[in-house]
């Protein structure tokens, strides 16, 4: 699990904890050439590398359960949501890629 704190209008951070999927390294180089030549599918990269979260609510106490709707929703109701996703996806896979 990774954690995810995404700033949200200069009010608070959501955080919440999120595991990703493991990806071969082919796979990997694919998905940074994509992002370095601005063809990187964004939305379709957080759906293939996010496999569930955990300690994320909808303002009540009830969590929001993992799936593609509720993914959509996180990403479309907080700007920049993506980025923070990203983010901490690319930590450990940096890490790796360095050898750290």
């Amino acid at each position: 699990m990774s954690i995810v704190e995404h700033r949200k209008d200069n009010v608070g951070i959501v955080s919440f904890d999120v595991e990703f999927r493991a990806l071969k390294q082919s796979r990997i180089d694919e998905l940074l050439a994509a992002e370095r030549t601005g063809t990187l599918d964004v939305e379709a990269f957080i759906a293939e590398v996010v496999a569930g979260w955990s300690g994320l609510s909808g303002g009540v106490s009830a969590e929001f359960v993992f799936d593609a709707t509720n993914l959509a929703l996180l990403c479309n109701y907080h700007p920049g949501m993506v980025g923070s996703i990203l983010g901490a996806y690319a930590k450990p896979v940096r890490g790796k890629k360095r050898g750290l």
